[in-house]
């Protein structure tokens, strides 16, 4: 029989969390411009981020946007509107719906299939590799990463039995770390969803509103740095890992069609359809700021996932909705994820504001410093300081706590810090990916056992990560230094 009982570390855990969210106020120590309210929301904050790393992220949220309504801050109504009460909050929750519902109708299969089965690939070991990582890359970075790395698992598996690889070969190891760095990669891509989302909107409420990131620019430039960060791992694979490609050589690309699948249905078509209509309508009013539908739709953009699940549920099929919005939430929706992604942007404003001090406090510390540091210098330090943070915990968690300190920089220089906070968002979701604690992602590859032994994962992403960090100073900084000035 199983056991139910919890184990004593998570007990442990929990305890140390609590103790810091609830007793932290209490230290005696007096930092400078933080106030005894900002002290408490700091505690909070602390004991969140270490219940988020080490026992759960669901409750934490909830408990720490409670313990905030208690503190003084608002009254308890204002934090719950500040909450879930914004733009930001509704677009997340329906974007997730959305594609969501991508798994659950199974259009992500036929994305891939007709991907993979291209016959220019077959007897062409890094064609077929290379296939197989640009596939992963686009469905990470346009339906979802999770879809990326589960989908690709899979696939990379039947590529393995096939031809005869085996655990522990070099080219197993590596496609795996690569699947899931691309994973990681896609996840910096799309400025919609998830950490992006987060980053970005709480960087807009540090600076009231005053900087803030031009979602399409933002995709752009994440897409080019994303095809050549793609390119990048597999110039390193090829020339530098050098795996045994041989038994590729033998690999029939018909193999995938063992199990083919049946036409698509008229719901998947539709489903289809109106993911590459909001992808439209969310790239494309940025663009056009000036021009007054253009202006229009874009304050509006909010709704584009909504506008479609109302679309998609009111057409019907077989008396039944194209989409069912209670199966989809019920079967493909993560309230950890929403809930995380939510109170990171409420804290991030929580934490900026006056009443806290932690502005100030910042500032005490790091102006004098920043006045004589140039922003190239300063792009790199937080390019350094972003993947060595995101390494060690949840990359919503470390792009947050870097983020006053960019403003900081901003404040100091007396200018736009667009381009680092572009850059910092990119680094810490791009990167997160040397141990099981810095991304979902990551942790999902150090389970994944059969096919890999957890040791190799590190050799092999650090090969990777350095990489990916050379192409983001050398290429990222003088890019978003031309596109977002």
């Amino acid at each position: 029989m199983e056991s139910t009982k919890t184990h004593p570390k998570l007990i442990i855990h929990t305890i140390i969390g609590l103790t810091i969210m609830l007793g932290f106020r209490f230290l005696p120590i007096s930092l400078t411009g933080i106030t005894p309210l900002g002290l408490n929301i700091i505690g909070i904050f602390i004991g969140m981020l270490y219940l988020w790393s080490t026992v759960d992220s669901l409750w934490p949220s909830l408990l720490g946007v409670i313990l905030v309504g208690f503190s003084g801050y608002a009254p308890a109504g204002k934090v719950a509107a500040a909450l879930l009460g914004n733009a930001t909050a509704i677009q997340l929750i329906f974007m997730m719906v959305f594609t969501g519902g991508l798994l659950y109708y199974g259009v992500t299969k036929y994305i891939v299939r007709f991907c993979l089965t291209l016959k220019w690939v077959s007897g062409r070991p890094w064609a077929i590799t290379s296939l197989l990582m640009a596939t992963c890359y686009f469905i990470s970075a346009f339906i979802g990463p999770f879809a990326g790395i589960f989908l690709f698992f899979s696939i990379m598996a039947e590529v393995f039995e096939e031809v005869g690889y085996k655990k522990g070969d070099t080219y197993v190891t590596m496609t795996l770390v690569m699947v899931m760095i691309l994973s990681c990669i896609g996840s910096a891509t799309m400025p919609f969803r998830g950490s992006i989302l987060a980053i970005v909107d709480s960087y807009k409420n540090i600076t009231a509103g005053a900087q803030v990131i031009n979602e399409s620019m933002y995709f752009i430039f994440a897409l080019l740095i994303g095809i050549v960060l793609l390119i990048t791992l597999l110039l390193v694979a090829k020339f530098i890992i050098k795996p045994d490609v041989e038994p590729l050589k033998e690999f029939n690309i018909e193999v995938l069609h063992k199990n083919p699948l049946p036409p698509m249905s008229k719901s998947q078509k539709y489903i289809l359809g109106a993911f590459f209509a909001l992808l439209l309508y969310l790239l494309i009013p940025p663009l056009f700021p000036h021009i007054p539908i253009m202006k229009t739709l874009n304050s509006a953009t909010a709704f584009g996932p909504m506008i479609m699940v109302v679309i998609l549920s009111i057409i019907r099929e077989n008396n039944q909705p194209v989409f069912d919005l209670t199966q989809v939430v019920t079967k493909n929706f993560s309230w950890s994820t929403y809930f995380l992604s939510v109170t990171a942007i409420f804290f991030g404003t929580v934490l900026t504001a006056d009443s806290v001090g932690l502005k100030v406090f910042l500032e005490s510390i790091f102006a004098p410093t920043f006045s004589v540091i140039t922003p190239t210098m300063f792009a790199v330090f937080v390019i350094a300081l972003s993947v060595l943070l995101t390494n060690t915990a949840n990359s919503i968690v470390m792009g947050l706590l870097l983020l006053p300190l960019v403003y900081t920089y901003s404040v100091t220089n007396g200018m736009s810090s667009l381009g680092i906070v572009t850059l910092l968002t990119f680094s810490v979701n791009a990167t997160a990916a040397l141990t099981p604690a810095a991304s979902a992602y990551s942790a999902i590859l150090f389970g994944h056992q059969k096919w890999i032994n957890p040791k190799h994962i590190y050799k092999y992403a650090t090969i990777f990560i350095l990489s990916q960090v050379l192409i983001i100073i050398c290429i990222g900084i003088p890019l978003s230094n031309i596109m977002f000035k």
